[in-house]
């Protein structure tokens, strides 16, 4: 009889275990599945994989104590006088290219390459962004906050920690990103 029901279903023995074979293969197949999407949401929750950090966890961190700083005197850079006013700095040391821009509480130091790219940016006081070199043609744009506003990039310009001295007479670049 089961002869009889393999052919009248048009299925050879051949094919009829190649078609059980296929099915425990899907099984397994879909098991593995839930079973990686089960450890994805997992390492989720935990935090891991996470690209970018969140908002509250890049304020509380501080750059290590034995990371190498750079200090750079401001009167050696008139644009830094006021607020929003942004110069470059070219590469000095260990410190590669720099953008320096003042804020209304301190100093922000960008790495002076775009992170689409790596062209060199291009800082705009008078318009309050920055550019990805225009002669490179990507066409990303940057706020003063260092976050992606237009272009290929999605990814914020990679940042350094700064420091302002006591007397305000200097701004010292930690060479420690914020955001790695």
């Amino acid at each position: 009889m089961s002869f009889k029901r393999k052919r009248q279903s048009g299925l050879s023995d051949a094919a009829a275990q190649g078609e059980r074979r296929s099915g425990e293969t899907a099984k397994r197949t879909r098991r593995q599945f839930l079973g990686g999407a089960l450890l994805a949401g997992l390492l989720g929750k935990l935090g891991c994989g996470k690209s970018k950090r969140g908002d509250e966890e890049e304020k509380e961190r501080t750059p290590s104590p034995d990371a190498e700083r750079v200090s750079f005197p401001l009167a050696e850079h008139p644009a830094l006088a006021k607020t929003d006013g942004m110069t470059e700095i070219p590469a000095e040391g260990n410190a590669p290219s720099l953008v320096l821009l003042r804020t209304e509480n301190g100093f922000r130091a960008y790495v002076n390459v775009c992170t689409h790219a790596a062209c060199p940016l291009e800082p705009d006081a008078e318009k309050r962004r920055i550019y990805c070199d225009r002669q490179c043609g990507h066409g990303s744009v940057f706020g003063l906050d260092g976050k992606a506003l237009a272009g290929p990039s999605a990814r914020p310009l990679y940042e350094y920690f700064t420091e302002w001295s006591e007397g305000g007479d200097s701004v010292t670049v930690v060479l420690e990103l914020k955001n790695p």
